[in-house]
């Protein structure tokens, strides 16, 4: 067992040290799901490279001579390297797109292997060479040439027109132009699409613009049985993180796949980002917090403190506290400081070198840079972020799944640390769709494999222990509000199963809208605003107007999956702590909901009030402060307050 480095003994005197007695995190649920492998940016910019090459029809029976004769009259033909694609291909053979293209050539009236399908007869002989029997017709071959920018097309035509069987014929050898794929493909299902599309093509089960598909097929082999149980924690050192209200909910897990005990972690780190700043949380956050506090960018550091703690006394140097400030390297959450002080790293080794990490966000361009630097050997990731992420080549319309729990409007997809816009985003992409690729650059000094963890539909929802265990050390309100973000977002489901009643009053979003809701006759002090296709409306006071709303909808997001997690477990019922549930954002805002009138909410009733609620806010802008009153048909069952 390591000691913990000086400058860090005032954070670890709560903390027991020791495998037998020290605190412990119980391993969340591994999430269920499946490895992505990562394209590399040559990849992704070689898979749409195409060029055009010479094709010509040859009699079957004069193939090789023509193709001897070739090699002689052209011998530069090889300067464009195509041998990833078949020289001759039958008639019955050619894609589509080739076969429209040579409709008029005079060979193929004549040949009927052209006019014949590929189907085979019962005697094994295709219908092709059944008519070439019948009607005595010589059988052709397609020969692919070589690329055009070898000769000019006149120039191909003239030496063809030199050689048997053209020479004295009665035809003239037709050339086409044809596009074909430049570089080999870099997979069995790419070579059949190009064979579709272009032109027939071989898959040699290598990789010239990327690691050898061998070696990421053993790679992956290994980490398969583990990554959910990674992915997992690095989730819940991101829950940590911001249920403290330090960072985002982002978490990186370190691991050691050759420690000298087995596979261990080396180190959990959640993002660190708003640690110690004294923000307003009723606007947002305009500036990006410690970016040196990333998830990423603590793990790191946390490897490095490890690494010095294991040097022998007289090799080791001072700390500079102001490092360790800004770079967030001590442990600030359980988790981390669970995995902190155990003795998981083995000495002598160099950086990070060959190690792994497992993080729920795709890194910033920094922290790619970072990865390179530390001499990482896997990453593996959850969640792309198109705007800001360097690691993918090809760039991805990203979806929420925050909002789509309660069908509300997509908000803030994603709200990176450089809180880019638009005009930041296309400069950010050189050429549209694709990225930095930074994980296998041959310009860099460093390259790594890299995969993207894809969960299956609804595997997040398996995750009671976890939310029992933070029942555990902190309220309960805040509990559910944070662990809702490893909740999969559900559909809406309707808040009644009893019939509808014909309205009495207009709902303020839309006299047009068809809805259920009776009001009751009686002056409304405040707006009322519904949910179509329910009983359900909301009569809604506010405070002062605010100049933006992300951080309300990222509330009534929050509370939504909650609700979510309750209807799948235990179905549409009556809420057991309706008397006073509280939901909060991790932005600090807070929610609370009650029965109201003797009556008792429900998780339905509840989620389609917040459904209105979001589409209110969509409508008439954010405020600072509101009071509502929840509605199911004549009877008011809820109030509501937000601030």
């Amino acid at each position: 067992m390591i000691s913990p480095p000086s400058s860090l003994d005032q954070a670890s005197s709560h903390v027991n040290h020791g495998s037998s007695g020290g605190f412990r995190v119980p391993d969340p649920q591994p999430r269920k799901g499946r490895l992505a492998a990562l394209r590399t940016k040559s990849e992704a910019q070689a898979s749409v490279h195409v060029i055009d090459g010479y094709l010509v029809q040859i009699p079957l029976k004069s193939a090789n001579n023509v193709l001897k004769a070739l090699e002689r009259a052209i011998p530069e033909q090889n300067a464009v390297n195509l041998q990833h694609l078949r020289r001759f291909t039958k008639p019955e053979f050619l894609p589509d797109p080739v076969r429209r293209s040579i409709a008029s050539s005079p060979w193929h009236r004549q040949d009927p292997s052209f006019r014949a399908s590929a189907t085979s007869t019962d005697d094994g002989a295709s219908i092709g060479d059944q008519a070439a029997k019948e009607d005595h017709v010589e059988l052709t071959l397609y020969l692919l040439i070589c690329a055009a920018s070898i000769l000019p097309k006149e120039r191909l035509v003239k030496i063809l027109s030199s050689l048997p069987p053209f020479a004295g014929g009665t035809l003239d050898p037709t050339v086409h132009t044809i596009r074909i794929p430049l570089i080999p493909p870099t997979s069995e299902e790419q070579s059949k699409q190009w064979s579709q599309q272009y032109w027939p093509t071989v898959y040699k089960r290598n990789n010239p613009f990327g690691p050898h598909p061998s070696i990421v097929t053993r790679a992956e082999d290994e980490i398969r049985s583990s990554t959910g149980q990674w992915m997992a924690l690095a989730a819940r050192a991101g829950l940590e993180a911001a249920t403290a209200s330090i960072g985002e909910a982002i978490g990186a897990v370190v691991v050691d796949r050759n420690a000298p005990r087995g596979c261990s972690v080396v180190a959990v780190a959640g993002d660190a980002r708003w640690k110690d700043e004294n923000t307003q949380y009723d606007r947002p956050r305009q500036d990006s917090g410690n970016v040196m506090a990333h998830a990423l960018m603590r793990a790191v550091g946390m490897v490095a403190q490890k690494r010095c703690a294991l040097l022998p006394r007289r090799d080791q140097k001072p700390i500079d506290p102001a490092e360790v400030k800004n770079f967030a390297a001590e442990p600030l959450t359980p988790v981390e400081r669970a995995v902190f002080f155990e003795d998981t790293l083995a000495a002598g080794g160099y950086l990070c070198l060959d190690l792994e990490i497992y993080i729920t966000h795709e890194p910033c361009i920094m922290c790619s840079m970072a990865l390179l630097h530390s001499r990482f050997g896997r990453v593996i990731f959850g969640k792309r972020m198109p705007r800001t992420g360097g690691l993918t080549a090809e760039i991805e319309e990203s979806t929420s799944t925050m909002s789509s729990s309660l069908g509300l409007s997509d908000v803030r997809i994603e709200r990176d640390s450089n809180m880019l816009d638009q005009s930041n985003q296309a400069q950010r992409c050189p050429v549209p769709g694709l990225g930095y690729g930074l994980f296998w650059r041959p310009e860099l000094n460093w390259k790594l494999l890299g995969w993207q963890w894809l969960d299956d539909e609804n595997s997040e929802l398996k995750t009671d222990l976890e939310m029992k265990t933070f029942k555990s050390y902190l309220p309960l309100s805040v509990a559910l509000a944070q662990a809702a973000t490893l909740i999969v977002a559900l559909p809406l489901l309707a808040a009644s199963d009893s019939a509808l009643s014909a309205r009495s009053q207009f709902c303020a979003n839309g006299p047009t809208t068809v809805v259920g809701t009776r009001f009751d006759h009686r002056t409304i002090n405040g707006i009322p605003w519904c949910r179509p296709g329910t009983q359900t409306y909301l009569i809604i006071r506010t405070g002062w107007a605010a100049g933006n709303s992300w951080f309300l909808h990222d509330l009534i997001a929050t509370a939504a999956e909650v609700i979510g997690f309750y209807m799948t477990r235990d179905g549409d019922r009556v809420i057991s702590s309706g008397f006073g549930t509280t939901f909060e954002s991790m932005e600090g805002l807070v929610m609370a909901v009650s029965n109201a009138n003797n009556h008792q909410l429900t998780w339905g009733v509840l989620k389609s009030a917040l459904a209105a609620l979001d589409d209110f806010i969509n409508q008439n802008g954010g405020f600072v402060s509101a009071t509502f009153d929840i509605f199911d048909g004549q009877n008011q069952v809820g109030t509501g307050k937000i601030d």
